[in-house]
């Protein structure tokens, strides 16, 4: 089951390879604000802290997309991501693998642009749009075929 997280990225993200050296990773923390009411009036809690991670071309994207203070969403699954440190102690961590993350528009703009994909199978040749949403932000229209 999917889970969104909304809050603000308390660092830039890092990106790095796997340990296979195979597949691009980029990590972040997300801060999520919270408020409760006290009678007539909103009280701030503590900040909740969520570690954010994914992979492939997302990893790239988020890594030359997002910066720190940005408000983010991000769309995944908890995994367990414990470790043992260099001391041999267990640490036992979760955190959101993302499978879709994008900036919040509250309070800022985004020109989005479609990024090219090497593994690109949908059958639309380089450089022209396909029919449905793609064309649209292109501002281009489908070629209709005409009976004749």
């Amino acid at each position: 089951m999917d889970t969104m997280v909304i809050g603000n990225l308390c660092g830039d993200p890092k990106l790095r390879q796997t340990r296979r050296g195979d597949r691009p990773m980029a990590r972040f923390t997300v801060a999520v604000n919270r408020w409760r009411r006290a009678g007539d009036e909103l009280v701030a809690c503590p900040p909740v802290f969520h570690r954010v991670i994914c992979h492939g071309p997302l990893a790239e994207n988020v890594n030359n997309s997002l910066r720190k203070g940005m408000e983010v969403l991000a769309v995944g699954q908890f995994v367990d991501d414990s470790y043992d440190d260099d001391r041999g102690e267990r640490r036992n961590l979760i955190a959101l693998e993302a499978r879709t993350i994008g900036p919040g528009l509250r309070w800022a703009t985004a020109a989005v642009v479609k990024a090219e994909r090497a593994d690109d199978q949908r059958g639309s040749p380089p450089g022209e749009p396909e029919s449905g949403p793609e064309a649209a932000l292109t501002g281009q229209e489908p070629e209709l075929a005409r009976a004749g």
